[in-house]
């Protein structure tokens, strides 16, 4: 920092010269230099409001002498005779040199040659400037900055946002895939549970047909037993038809045709049994016949009997009777072979029974398979729909942390969070309305709210005031029609040019400043207002990929085409150790390759599913 031109006191003691000096003395002696500042150079002024008056400038101290600058500020060196008034104070030179310092666009404050004064208020591109320390916002904003691209760079309100809600849609898709898949698992296993009860209906229609077989088969052999008799029977009527034919002596053609109507009577019963043999309608059919067939035998050797009877009396009858007996013969023949065919298509019955109850043991136990897989995709899909929901829950708990620690907009600063609940020290917010000194971003230190943004106005603001008679309060609208606003303690206050010491010579209340004693018509005070600012809250790049990662935990990478946010990405291969954090689930898309080198630590209550 620079040396000041000259040091002041606002405190030091009138006094007067202890010795006499010559216009060539370099070298005075005063009575008294109490409270005279400390360091050199500062002003003397000799016989002030006199025709004598000189003004030397001390450089400092010989013993009790102080060494001078003669006829300093336009002033001539004089002689001057002990008891000369001596005071400190300021020359014309002070207020020049103040309004030179204030024209002045470069080479002041101690900057470098030729370097540029920053304005307050002037347009400027600033370069090369680097921070040695904390920037204080004072309230504002710093508007107008790039997305960050380094990890210690500041992220803009619109990256954080932008990211924030960029994740929320993802992790909003993946609560809505889970939700489907859910859906699908509970309809795969209605669908088994419908194919079981398919597989059990199958089952008793199989045994339905079983049981009619064997009913079939029962009433095939029925009838074969029934044709057995009419065979029986007709045989009986041809050996009648025999005795007939040797009764009648007189005729042997007679006992031909009683043989001859027997036969008759076998085939008709024969018949009889043939139309027993295509199914069970058919067997009952052949039984019934095969009763009609027994009642033709029957009467057959009833005819038999009656023919042997008439053959005694004619020969015409006895060679009817051999006609009719021929036909009973081929009628009982016809009856034995469809007796055999309803045996073979009862045994055709009973295997394609046995066929129909195999395919329905197989159907159950296909029904039962199927809705044991449906039972297994339905607890894959539970279990799936659960860790999908533990991933949402978890982002979703993030997300509501994020949401107590940035406020988001406000026309007023909160007393609760988001939730309702107690704020947290380090919370966020952003004022929307008032004047553009108290719009900007806010921090919460755990008392109250304070500034956390800086925009690009002024630092250190100077107000200017002319004074009335006597007056003692100074505030509101200034000479340049800048209304003053400052800071307790932050302020420099000078009195036509003189620095005035706070509590002895002026006190400050809320934007106004009042002096100890009132100023004359005409003067000039000038208050000199600092702001400091302070951005150790925002967020860095590091910070601000960190939060998101946090709110968005697990929801993958990849978006899609245009504005598409279809797909999760991650590694295939874990080439380093990681270790899931405490009371969270992870979910990866599989397969995932863990290297011999690298361990995966899941803790207790958490679970990794790899889909």
């Amino acid at each position: 920092m620079g040396t000041p031109a000259r040091y002041y006191s606002s405190t030091a003691v009138r006094t007067t010269l202890a010795a006499s000096v010559s216009s060539t003395d370099v070298e005075v002696i005063v009575a008294s230099s109490t409270n005279f500042p400390s360091q050199y150079p500062f002003t003397l002024i000799l016989e002030k409001d006199s025709a004598n008056e000189e003004i030397v400038t001390v450089t400092g101290l010989v013993g009790a002498s102080l060494v001078v600058t003669r006829g300093f500020d336009g002033t001539s060196a004089r002689a001057h005779s002990a008891g000369t008034s001596v005071e400190h104070g300021v020359s014309a030179k002070d207020f020049t040199d103040f309004r030179t310092h204030e024209a002045a666009s470069n080479g002041v404050h101690d900057i470098g040659a030729g370097a540029a004064v920053v304005g307050t208020t002037t347009t400027q591109s600033l370069t090369n400037k680097t921070l040695g320390g904390n920037l204080a916002a004072g309230g504002f904003r710093v508007t107008g900055l790039a997305d960050p691209a380094s990890a210690q760079d500041a992220a803009t309100k619109n990256f954080v946002e932008t990211g924030v809600t960029s994740q929320l849609t993802l992790a909003e898709a993946a609560k809505t895939a889970a939700v489907a898949a859910r859906v699908a698992a509970e309809l795969a296993e209605t669908n088994a549970e419908t194919a079981e009860v398919n597989a059990e209906t199958a089952q008793v229609a199989a045994e339905a047909a079983q049981a009619a077989a064997e009913i079939a088969e029962s009433n095939a052999e029925t009838a074969e037993t029934g044709a057995a008799v009419s065979a029986s029977s007709s045989s009986s009527s041809a050996t009648a038809a025999a005795g007939s034919a040797s009764t009648a002596s007189t005729q042997a053609s007679n006992a031909a045709t009683s043989a001859s109507n027997a036969a008759s009577s076998a085939a008709a019963a024969a018949s009889s049994d043939s139309a027993a043999g295509a199914s069970e309608s058919a067997a009952a059919t052949s039984a019934s016949n095969a009763a009609a067939s027994e009642s033709a035998a029957g009467t057959s050797e009833t005819n038999a009997a009656s023919s042997a009877s008439a053959a005694s009396t004619s020969a015409s009858n006895a060679s009817t009777s051999e006609g009719n007996a021929a036909s009973s013969a081929s009628t009982a023949a016809t009856s034995e072979s469809n007796t055999a065919a309803s045996e073979a298509a009862a045994a055709t019955s009973e295997v394609n029974a046995a066929a129909s109850e195999t395919a329905a043991a197989t159907s159950e136990s296909n029904a039962a398979t199927s809705a044991s897989g449906a039972a297994a995709s339905a607890s894959a899909a539970s279990s799936s729909s659960v860790d999908s929901a533990n991933s949402a829950a978890a982002a979703a708990t993030a997300l509501d942390s994020f949401d107590d620690r940035y406020l988001g907009s406000k026309s007023v600063a909160p007393t609760l969070d988001n939730d309702g609940d107690a704020l947290l020290q380090g919370a966020l917010f952003y004022l929307n309305t008032g004047s553009s000194e108290v719009i900007g971003m806010y921090v919460f230190d755990g008392a109250g709210w304070l500034k956390a943004s800086a925009a690009s106005v002024a630092s250190i603001v100077t107000y200017e005031y002319t004074a009335t008679a006597a007056q003692t309060v100074f505030s509101g609208v200034d000479d340049n029609a800048v209304s003053m606003s400052f800071t307790a303690g932050l302020i420099q206050v000078f009195l036509n040019g003189v620095l005035l010491n706070p509590g002895d010579d002026y006190t400050t209340g809320v934007n106004s400043v009042t002096l100890a004693s009132g100023a004359a018509v005409s003067d000039t005070l000038t208050v000199v207002a600092f702001a400091s600012f302070n951005v150790a809250n925002t967020y860095t790049i590091a910070e601000a990929d960190a939060a998101i990662a946090s709110a968005t935990a697990g929801l993958g990478g990849a978006t899609g085409g245009g504005a598409d946010q279809v797909f999760y990405e991650n590694d295939v291969a874990v080439t380093t150790d990681y270790t899931i954090s405490t009371d969270k689930n992870a979910m990866s898309a599989g397969p995932v390759e863990i290297e011999a080198t690298a361990t995966i630590t899941i803790p207790s209550g958490s679970v990794w599913s790899v889909v």
